[in-house]
């Protein structure tokens, strides 16, 4: 059995750009997700193979930093790889590269076994913790540290969950919580920056016609969002989340530089 890295092609989409022209951030956590699925079912420990046994695959915290986002067109390759299976969590590791194998990103990410009779989480069952990890360093050296609240809260945003934003789980995608976090960063600021650095905790689940509160509050004078998720009927804190962004100016970015079939 391979139990080692794993690696796959992803080449960008129009569906899959921002409104500048780059590889949105929700598109590139989806390519994060979907190599994390294909290795652990190249592993024997995929969703449905865990479904037989009563139990899934949660994520609980994400964590990306982007030097760069590809254009449409554009090939990535992204490697990944198990780092750390201790007690709850199994770590598993991500490379973003362009197709000059120069690295464009880096993520962290922390797993959990949820059993679905008791719907808490478990140990991680010996035949995962099985694999032999590979001996590479982390992508990411984050400890998971708690993620602060928003202070003064700048703006506020609600969603109805419907069932597009539904997974397999039959509760909602982790990357619906990051749209949702991202829509509440005013739009005006968006126009001249991108996000270059995204951390997410998970804390609860959402379901089909659950109303969620996107609330957002600047980071000091940094160029940083504190993002919580609440859900309205029970103020339910379901997530928690920290944006770095960039200047596209400054940079030397611009959006709209390729231009695309219309």
């Amino acid at each position: 059995m391979h139990t080692l890295g794993y690696s796959e092609t992803f080449k960008i989409r129009t569906y899959d750009m921002d409104a500048g022209g780059r590889a949105s951030i929700q598109a590139v956590c989806n390519y994060l997700q979907e190599i994390a699925s294909m290795h652990a079912a190249a592993l024997g420990f995929s969703v449905t193979e865990l479904f037989r046994r009563n139990l899934t695959w949660v994520l609980s915290r994400l964590h990306v930093q982007m030097h760069r986002f590809p254009r449409w067109g554009d090939t990535i390759t992204i490697e990944t790889w198990p780092s750390t299976m201790t007690g709850l969590f199994a770590l598993r590791e991500f490379v973003l590269r362009d197709d000059a194998t120069e690295t464009i990103g880096l993520a962290t990410t922390s797993w959990m076994i949820i059993d679905l009779n008791t719907k808490k989480a478990i140990e991680i069952p010996d035949f995962i913790r099985s694999v032999r990890i590979p001996e590479k360093k982390r992508a990411l050296e984050d400890p998971f540290s708690k993620l602060p609240l928003p202070g003064e809260q700048l703006y506020q945003q609600r969603f109805d969950v419907r069932r597009s934003d539904l997974d397999i789980n039959q509760h909602v995608n982790n990357v619906s919580y990051i749209e949702w976090a991202v829509e509440a960063i005013q739009a005006d600021y968006m126009r001249d920056h991108c996000i270059s650095g995204l951390e997410v905790s998970y804390r609860a689940e959402c379901h089909y016609g659950d109303r969620i509160i996107s609330k957002c509050g600047k980071y000091d004078d940094e160029p940083t969002f504190i993002h919580l998720l609440e859900r309205e009927q029970d103020h339910q804190q379901v997530a928690v989340a920290r944006t770095r962004l960039k200047n596209i100016r400054s940079s030397g970015e611009s959006n709209h530089s390729r231009i695309i079939p219309g």
